[in-house]
């Protein structure tokens, strides 16, 4: 009969456990929204409806008509296939910043950045591509792309090239310095725009 008790009491305590544990998953998954246009609502907007707007007075309330309430279905992202990480973005209303790192051995001079999807005719920046503009090989720069009446969302690939310089192998004073070659790769930029 103890024996007997004691299993029970096993049993209950063991039912309990389960009980509690399911318990606890359940608050815990309910903290977790798992809605990328939620939780990529940051002030100064606010969400509302199944997508993000502007409030810029926090009252909880869009500041435009709801019919002009912005939505998307992107997250935020930015990248490049190859030769260079994009270390952070800032995308304003007139504006988009970059912050892009060279990750292959050389100076990476960058001739032209190309957003197509960006505004009604897409954005671009054109450059010489001068050594003296370059990021050397493990450097960062920071890349302000003009590009006025930006919408509320920003959703486009994006296409970088660039004039890479390397150090001549040639031993004593070379008439060129430099090994020169272009190189080109794609990427990707996504984001709310913000204010």
């Amino acid at each position: 009969m103890y024996i007997s008790n004691i299993y029970q009491t096993f049993r209950m305590k063991k039912g309990l456990s389960i009980i509690l544990i399911l318990l606890t998953a359940f608050f815990i998954s309910g903290c977790v929204t798992g809605n990328v246009v939620q939780d990529s609502c940051k002030a100064p907007y606010t969400y509302m409806g199944g997508a993000c707007c502007l409030d810029k007075n926090q009252d909880g309330i869009c500041d435009k008509d709801t019919a002009e309430v912005r939505s998307f279905t992107g997250a935020e992202d930015c990248r490049f296939d190859r030769e260079f990480t994009c270390l952070g973005k800032k995308i304003t209303s007139n504006a988009i910043e970059l912050k892009i790192r060279h990750d292959r051995s050389g100076i990476a001079s960058i001739t032209k950045i190309d957003l197509p999807n960006v505004g009604e005719n897409g954005c671009k920046q054109v450059t010489n591509g001068l050594v003296e503009d370059g990021i050397d090989f493990n450097q960062e720069k920071v890349i302000v792309i003009s590009c006025p009446d930006l919408s509320d969302f920003v959703d486009t690939p994006i296409v970088l090239e660039a004039k890479i310089y390397e150090k001549s192998k040639m031993k004593g004073n070379a008439l060129v310095p430099y090994n020169i070659y272009n190189v080109a790769t794609e990427g990707y930029l996504a984001g709310i725009v913000q204010e």
